[in-house]
């Protein structure tokens, strides 16, 4: 049996970006090379955190945890430490008893309230976008769907305390990027200047747990006041109204910033063609049941950038992967993005070609190495509404507007809690006639 020692070491040099490289291409290029697996190394030369490319690995890491305690999810970032009792924070079996409690919210008519929230703000948010002049994707979309999440997750908000969420929530999404040490010390901040400190994220969560508590004390409303009646009591003596804000806390940022950059990423790629943008704007006007071209493009902008780029556990205890034997309280990163841009797996990894998806496609794609969501206990619970929201939004585009991408090709990213672009695409729209 090997130790952890032995497992191949990727250092902070090997890491780092070649020429034309971004950090997705830098890890595969690495760790594939080294079967799949490699540990790093931490300043004081420990090992560090064991990072993972090999699709049967990555499920082995992500799947454990459904058979034994041996791994849970990450805790040493600022989710811990300010919404401790939230979903994304809890692990073994308080994380499953509270999984399958809010799992409803998140299926079938449960989703009614993202659907309401979606029937009020979706048309009118897209009446304020800009035209005519180029303007950055995924902002645009942060925009409209931060008013939505807020109306999905609290209910219907006065305009003014509306406007405060959304401007603490910004804030925070601002630095929240920089929330996985073991990535900030491998690569720099996409701005250069390198992560936040840890005291100004945690003021600006603070800032917004305020607000949110502040509100669902008045009475929990939304996916709130659904929560409310389905949870089990978390926390000796902790209050209700502190549970559900770490509920919702853990809602508005993970969902809501993986949904943004990812559709923000798909708007871009469509406006390279207009074929791409005019076909979901057929699909949309003509009322398809099954509106196929708009699926393959959501499935592969998943590919290209994953909804989860790398997924975070820590092991609770030693564990074996592949011979390697993984002492207890190690971070391993399963690199989600990159086994789904592995030529080895898809053909032509690097283009968005939604033609992939469709029937009768001649392209290699292999199905095991395709998980945007992650997989094992702590899949994500809101793919669903991800896809309610990206099924919504992306045809109303379409339909009203003609895009265009100001600098086409694949977005460079940092993989940080989403692909984080190293430079913000920009699109431009032109109303309809």
């Amino acid at each position: 049996m090997q130790t952890s020692a032995e497992i191949p070491t990727a250092t902070a040099a090997d890491l780092q970006t070649r020429p034309g490289e971004d950090q997705p291409a830098a890890v595969l290029r690495v760790v594939s090379a080294l079967g799949g697996i490699a540990q790093t190394l931490r300043p004081n030369g420990r090992p560090g955190t064991v990072m993972v490319t090999e699709p049967s690995l990555v499920r082995q890491v992500l799947v454990r945890g459904s058979m034994d305690e041996d791994l849970s999810l990450i805790r040493n970032f600022a989710l811990r430490t300010a919404a401790p009792h939230g979903l994304i924070s809890l692990t073994g079996p308080e994380h499953r008893k509270v999984r399958v409690a809010a799992a409803p919210c998140f299926r079938g008519a449960g989703l009614q309230p993202l659907e309401d929230a979606l029937d009020r703000r979706l048309e009118r948010g897209l009446d304020d976008w800009p035209t005519g002049t180029p303007a950055t994707s995924s902002k645009l979309v942060l925009d409209l769907l931060t008013k939505v999440f807020m109306e999905w997750v609290l209910g219907p908000l006065e305009p003014t305390r509306e406007a405060e969420l959304c401007a603490a929530e910004q804030s925070l999404l601002e630095v929240f990027h920089q929330a996985v040490p073991d990535l900030n010390q491998l690569w720099p901040a996409a701005d250069g200047d390198g992560p936040i400190s840890f005291e100004e994220m945690v003021n600006r969560f603070f800032r917004l747990r305020t607000l949110i508590s502040d509100t669902i004390e008045q009475g929990p409303r939304g996916m709130m006041a659904q929560l409310d009646q389905m949870l089990p009591p978390q926390g000796e003596g902790l209050p209700r109204s502190a549970q559900l804000t770490d509920h919702a806390i853990h809602l508005l940022l993970a969902g809501l910033d993986t949904v943004s950059q990812t559709t923000g990423l798909l708007l871009h790629h469509l406006g390279h063609e207009a074929r791409l943008v005019d076909a979901i704007a057929d699909e949309a006007r003509g009322g398809a049941p099954e509106p196929e071209f708009t699926e393959a493009c959501i499935k592969e902008i998943l590919r290209l950038y994953a909804g989860v780029p790398v997924a975070v556990r820590v092991t609770g205890a030693p564990v074996e992967v592949r011979g390697h034997m993984i002492p207890a309280h190690r971070p391993l990163m399963a690199f989600l993005i990159c086994m789904q841009r592995d030529a080895r797996f898809f053909d032509r990894p690097l283009d968005f070609v939604p033609e992939r998806w469709l029937p009768g496609t001649d392209l290699r794609m292999d199905q095991a190495a395709y998980l945007p969501f992650g997989s094992g206990p702590h899949i994500c619970i809101g793919e669903t509404a991800a896809k309610v929201i990206m099924r919504r939004l992306v045809p109303a585009v379409c339909s009203r507007f003609r895009i265009s991408t100001v600098e086409p090709g694949l977005v460079p990213v940092l993989v940080r809690i989403v692909a984080l672009p190293l430079r913000q695409p920009k699109i431009t729209l032109v109303k309809r006639d």
